[in-house]
């Protein structure tokens, strides 16, 4: 990925090229050199036994990929979480020492991952029961007597030292909000510092999906995928919010992706919880027919650059290994797509992911102080390759940015605040699509416009920083699709 270019508008600009994380010399400069934070990234569909399905027949490649040597791999990737899914699966009249579990387990702690969030499904089944499961007539008569169950089913696995975390539903329905609540609340009494993942369906608007959503006197679909997200939070109690959404469709940028995200971003901000995302990383067929397009090193840019600057502090992907189950009536998963094939052979996906996390972790020491605040974006007519994804966008109000020009199309600027230390940052992104990339024809330059206040800006571009004098408090940037850089003016 060619590095983006960023212009302080002075003859006299002065790059300081503070190293990223490096105490700076100017003593009013932004300081993060005693941060020690770093993001955690994790895929779906991990490492395979080798068998996969299609329309119900199984096939195999011959080779069980769940080994230390595949760990360390994915690892290498920059993963830091293992989601064990149906490979690592613990179910019903499962003994232990010959369980996927266990295999799974020792495998990851074997080769240094130790955070491993697993699936039992005895477990898992239980929220996806629309209502509570404890009371009168229901599965359990009492929370003790749920806890009892948690415990007896947990027994096995519960000191394993990488065990990390326990998978619940996944995209519930807000019917089954409190029956993940009494899961919920039940695996903290039984192993407190067990992490707990639920991950929400994301905003969309067609029929089916909105079955997911409560109803509302509006009726408008913005306003009851806020209640879902909103009625989760108020009924299970998490310190996060976890978002599937993946905008990569065969006939352009999902529509309602960016205002799904602002919309939780929002609601995480107000409610001083954490957000999570996972981003697209495969093709799919539906019925036969392409619904997500295959994603590039530009894409993934485009996903993870949106993440950082709407306050995502932990990302992961759908899907590393390709899917294991595949329907050509329903979803088939495009082999080779994903960041590693069926076989076990990497894809481009790999390399890309893997600089773009190294660039990541350079810069989580200092963005993951910051949380969001607001988002805005900026047109310059006619728009070609940006009008559809920003359809529902909001715009809202930036604190210390007066004023933002763009040469071509729409540019996307958040604002993130540091409450501890004092400091606004801004990400500016390049939103064009970037499957219509096309050198100088889709390259976009914007100016902002900070307030008076400020004199100089820490620039951060794919992890590392820079930093600028401002004439008049202008800063220019010249980005390709998908790119964006991250400033904190001072």
């Amino acid at each position: 990925m060619v590095l983006a270019a960023v212009t302080a508008l002075s003859l006299g600009a002065c790059a300081e090229g503070e190293e990223t994380n490096k105490k700076p010399v100017n003593p009013n400069a932004p300081d993060y050199s005693d941060s020690t934070l770093q993001m955690d990234f994790y895929g779906y569909s991990p490492p395979t036994d080798g068998t996969y399905n299609l329309d119900g027949q199984t096939f195999t490649t011959g080779e069980d990929y769940r080994t230390p040597e595949r760990y360390k791999e994915y690892m290498d990737c920059g993963m830091t979480i293992l989601l064990a899914q149906s490979s690592g699966a613990y179910k019903a009249g499962d003994v232990w020492e010959t369980s996927d579990a266990k295999k799974v387990l020792d495998a990851a702690y074997e080769a240094g991952l130790k955070k491993v969030i697993l699936v039992d499904y005895r477990i898992q089944n239980l929220s996806r029961t629309d209502g509570t499961i404890i009371g009168e007539d229901k599965q359990f008569e009492t929370q003790d007597e749920l806890d009892d169950y948690i415990k007896e089913c947990m027994q096995p696995y519960i000191d394993h030292p990488a065990l990390y975390g326990m998978q619940l539903v996944d995209e519930p329905r807000y019917t089954m909000f409190e029956s993940i609540r009494d899961v919920y609340q039940s695996l903290r009494r039984v192993a407190p510092d067990l992490f707990v993942q639920c991950n929400l369906y994301p905003l969309d608007t067609d029929r089916s999906s909105l079955t997911f959503y409560p109803p509302t006197d509006s009726g408008d679909v913005f306003d009851r995928y806020e209640a879902y997200v909103e009625q989760y939070i108020d009924t299970v109690g998490m310190d996060y919010v976890m978002l599937d959404s993946y905008p990569m469709m065969a006939n352009g940028i999902k529509a309602q992706h960016i205002r799904g995200m602002q919309i939780v971003s929002e609601i995480c901000a107000e409610r001083k919880l954490k957000f999570f995302l996972v981003c697209q990383t495969c093709e799919i067929l539906r019925g036969g027919s392409p619904y997500l397009r295959a994603v590039e090193e530009a894409d993934m840019y485009w996903q993870t650059n949106l993440a950082l600057g709407l306050g995502a502090s932990q990302i992961s992907y759908f899907t590393y290994w390709n899917k294991q189950a595949n329907s050509t009536q329903g979803e088939q998963f495009v082999d080779g797509t994903a960041i590693m094939t069926r076989n076990g052979t990497k894809t481009a996906l790999y390399y890309a992911l893997q600089d773009i996390h190294q660039e990541i972790q350079k810069l989580a020491p200092t963005i993951l102080n910051f949380t969001y605040s607001s988002s805005t974006y900026a047109t310059k007519a006619p728009t070609n390759y940006t009008t559809s994804h920003l359809s529902s966008a909001l715009k809202g109000e930036l604190e210390y940015v007066t004023d933002i020009q763009v040469d071509k199309e729409s540019v996307f600027v958040s604002e993130l605040k540091d409450e501890t230390k004092n400091h606004t940052m801004y990400m500016v992104m390049n939103l064009i699509n970037p499957v219509f990339a096309d050198g100088s024809n889709t390259k976009q330059t914007s100016v902002l416009t900070f307030d008076p206040r400020f004199s100089h800006a820490a620039v951060f571009a794919n992890g590392e920083r820079t930093d600028v004098d401002l004439e008049n408090g202008t800063l220019s940037f010249t980005l390709d699709p998908g790119e964006a850089q991250f400033v904190i003016p001072y």
